[in-house]
């Protein structure tokens, strides 16, 4: 009952495609993964004692087997639930050339990367390496990750919901809980511990900012370092210093020493979906548009 009812759920989340391992005491691990979702693997994913799954909703990457999680890179097999901004980003960086933004941070664990600030995102992960038992979890920035100790072992979901109704519908009594965020979880011999280690991922930086000095204020996008497409300049607006983004004030600043001859005191960070208003509702402004 307690695999049906996780399949269940976990298929309104995803639903593209599933993977499933069996963590083997010893020796490779088995692995399987397929199309569609995994309510249909309930009756095989309920005859193993221990075994971690993946439903999958697609951000990046089609419809295969192939993209679907579990994927294995080096001796590292992870999953991960959530959406990596910077994917293609990271794959010019470390001249990669992966389908699924996921498999980044796989990589960075198979690679034995300490630091994970340049992947920008969120969600939570699951891995452990091939041969071994023990199982790692991580929830990182606002991602979703409940877990519950039961006399049967742990168990977790990306839901509280939805790991609390498959605990009541198989009999087993247990706290649902959060972990913090970054920290690296161990989950071994039916039983979970914290380690020391920890994965903190990066902030993409703001894409617009006003830019001020003094005088105008202009819509600036800092992830371009130029004035936004259809930009606006307005008079100036009183920006609150206490509200100033230091990212924003170096960009701008470089924007501005290439664009004017100097000046601007200051950028205040917009918001994407305020900025995109602003664009589209073009009030009146001062000055002429460039982008």
């Amino acid at each position: 009952m307690l695999a049906t009812v996780l399949a269940v759920t976990n298929d309104r989340r995803g639903g593209h495609s599933w993977g499933r391992v069996a963590p083997a005491e010893h020796g490779k691990a088995r692995i399987r993964r397929g199309l569609g979702g995994i309510t249909a693997e309930s009756l095989e994913l309920a005859s193993h004692v221990r075994l971690w799954a993946h439903a999958r909703y697609a951000t990046h990457g089609a419809h295969t087997v192939e993209n679907a999680h579990p994927f294995q890179i080096g001796s590292v097999l992870g999953a991960h639930n959530g959406v990596l901004s910077n994917h293609a980003d990271l794959n010019k960086k470390y001249k990669r050339n992966f389908q699924v933004d996921s498999m980044h941070l796989i990589a960075h664990i198979a690679e034995g990367r300490k630091t994970f600030g340049d992947i920008y995102g969120y969600g939570a992960l699951v891995w452990q390496v091939d041969g071994s038992p023990t199982i790692y979890l991580c929830r990182m920035a606002d991602g979703e990750l409940a877990i519950a100790e039961t006399a049967g072992g742990v168990v977790w979901s990306s839901a509280e919901d939805h790991l609390e109704l498959a605990l009541t519908a198989s009999g087993l009594a247990g706290d649902v809980w959060q972990p913090a965020t970054g920290v690296v979880l161990t989950v071994s011999r039916g039983r979970i511990a914290e380690t020391d280690e920890r994965i903190d991922l990066g902030q993409a930086p703001p894409r617009y900012a006003w830019a001020s000095n003094g005088k105008t204020s202009t819509l600036v996008d800092v992830g371009r370092g130029r004035r936004a497409r259809r930009a606006l300049t307005t008079d100036a607006l009183d920006l609150d210093d206490e509200m100033n983004c230091d990212l924003c004030d170096r960009l701008v600043s470089i924007y501005a020493a290439e664009s004017y001859a100097g000046g601007w005191a200051h950028a205040t960070c917009v918001a994407d979906a305020e900025a995109d208003r602003l664009l589209a509702d073009r009030p009146l402004t001062k000055g002429r548009a460039n982008g």
